[in-house]
């Protein structure tokens, strides 16, 4: 790749990556247990850091990421792609517009046969670190509906081993169910089933419900329109996974460079992060559990 794309300088140790002058940015992809230390390096190297979800893997992690972005100034935004897709742009727009109301229930998913996954990716179930679902991969809908919805309040949730993949292992859930109470006094509802047989449907779905009109994926009915006609919309442009990380390392380049607001900050981060310890708790104890939102 580095001969392909003609990159003057490769590295096997990220340290030495980090410690270059000329770099002013770290990205990083590497299993979910790595980014912390890979963060804490890079902020400490005084560089600027992009980094895919779930940005760590406990909030005790998150609480030192925002204490060393205060202690360096430098900046970080997580490259979270459910909040970059070009549907979910459209449908904050509708939001913020007051198009659907005051939203009263949420719902989103993230399905996923992870077994052709697990075949490239390993480190995914192996010991003694296989891939903490609720944190990272579930990261994905609790992110979306806390865009629309705000800080949640408190999670009741439910999982299984459905016991699909032999491989990943057996004492551990691959598939839950997730009740949400916002503080903004609306109720959600988020799925990440993992292991599953590829479903026919979408792999990621957001549903909003409000005052004023509905909005399913590409639908949306609006109350004010006579006769509640179903509008489907259209996203001609839209190109993928790849169109939702290009869209957040844009944002990330505003945000070196002119200190723009981003839509995916640490804090959020820490806050999704948080959701998923309250859900795996809710599950271990079958209660509800409050949610962390002060870092």
């Amino acid at each position: 790749m580095a001969k392909e794309f003609e990159v003057p300088f490769t590295t096997g140790d990220y340290r030495e990556l980090i410690e270059r002058p000329n770099v002013d940015a770290v990205a990083i992809y590497t299993p979910d247990p790595l980014h912390f230390p890979m963060i804490r390096d890079a902020l400490l190297a005084g560089k600027d850091v992009v980094v895919t979800k779930p940005m760590v893997v406990s909030s005790e992690e998150s609480s030192e990421v925002l204490r060393l972005l205060r202690q360096t100034g430098r900046k970080l935004l997580v490259g979270e792609t459910s909040r970059f897709d070009r549907r979910t742009l459209v449908a904050r727009r509708l939001v913020d517009d007051g198009d659907l109301g005051r939203l009263t229930f949420g719902e989103t998913h993230y399905v996923h046969d992870m077994r052709q996954v697990f075949d490239r990716t390993p480190w995914r179930y192996q010991e003694p670190n296989p891939k903490d679902f609720p944190i990272g991969s579930m990261c994905h809908p609790i992110s979306l509906i806390t865009y629309f919805f705000g800080d949640a309040a408190e999670v009741h949730a439910y999982g299984i081993n459905s016991g699909v993949d032999p491989r990943y292992p057996a004492n551990r859930e691959d598939t839950y169910l997730a009740i949400l109470k916002f503080k903004s006094g609306g109720i959600g509802r988020v799925l990440g089933a993992f292991g599953i047989v590829e479903p026919p449907l979408p792999m990621e779905s957001l549903s909003l419900f409000g005052t004023k009109g509905s909005l399913v994926n590409n639908e949306v009915v609006l109350d004010r329109v006579p006769g509640h006609p179903v509008m489907r919309l259209d996203y001609r442009a839209e190109s993928g996974h790849g169109g939702q990380i290009q869209r957040y390392m844009r944002e990330f380049a505003r945000c070196m460079r002119g200190g723009a607001p981003s839509t995916s900050t640490a804090l959020e981060g820490a806050k999704t992060v948080a959701i998923g310890e309250a859900i795996k708790e809710s599950v271990r104890t079958g209660r509800p559990v409050k949610v962390r939102t002060e870092f």
